[in-house]
């Protein structure tokens, strides 16, 4: 089958997998098997123990990221800030922005 592209059961499947979308769209039967899929899924417990290993390693990452003076991300940070600095001290519009927000802060 994988060597022929004119087999006929490729042809069948290919015309299946053709048409899904468009039955995806409009079955109301496959919407609800589909929702049901999304449901089970999302309440699954080994999606959030990944999702949550996943976050765990992203802040270590983070963390060893931001303590390591020659890190991209330190530098990055550091040019962002830069620039910030810059664009702050040279747009008057900006400033005048900025100070609203800050004296209106007390108030709320």
């Amino acid at each position: 089958m994988a060597a022929d592209p004119a087999d006929e059961t490729r042809r069948q499947i290919e015309a299946w997998i053709a048409g899904l979308p468009d039955r995806l769209e409009t079955s109301p039967e496959l919407r609800k098997r589909g929702e049901q899929f999304k449901r089970d899924v999302l309440a699954s417990a080994g999606l959030r123990d990944w999702t949550s290993s996943l976050w765990e390693s992203a802040k270590q990452a983070l963390r060893a990221q931001a303590a390591d003076p020659e890190s991209e991300l330190r530098r990055q940070l550091a040019g962002a800030l830069a620039a910030a600095g810059r664009r702050l001290g040279s747009d008057r519009l900006l400033q005048e922005s900025l100070e609203r927000v800050v004296e209106s802060g007390p108030g709320h």
